[in-house]
């Protein structure tokens, strides 16, 4: 994953935490499936300036898309899908 984020960087950006209360990681456990970010991430939050925490948000929109749509069957999957959609929407990122 590349780590130069300006190129993902929406011109403007709202900076809210993406938590959505789904936390549980990943298959691999690098990440939580519910905002995409790491554990360091999320313990960085707190104390991120705005460029951090817009770099974070970055870091956890790249990882959203790769994962792509979940599987069509699984309903709550699907619905914290177009949770997170919304909220990078809202925070300025191209969903």
């Amino acid at each position: 994953m590349a780590e130069d984020f300006n190129e993902q960087l929406p011109e403007s950006i709202n900076v809210v935490s993406p938590c959505i209360g789904v936390c549980h990681s990943n298959d691999a456990g690098d990440y939580c499936m519910g905002c995409h970010r790491t554990t360091a991430e999320i313990g960085a939050w707190r104390m991120a300036d705005l460029e951090g925490k817009a770099k974070i948000l970055c870091r956890a929109y790249m990882r959203w898309k790769q994962d792509g749509a979940p599987d069509p069957d699984d309903k709550l999957a699907q619905l914290n899908h177009a949770e997170m959609a919304e909220r990078f929407r809202l925070m300025g990122f191209q969903a």
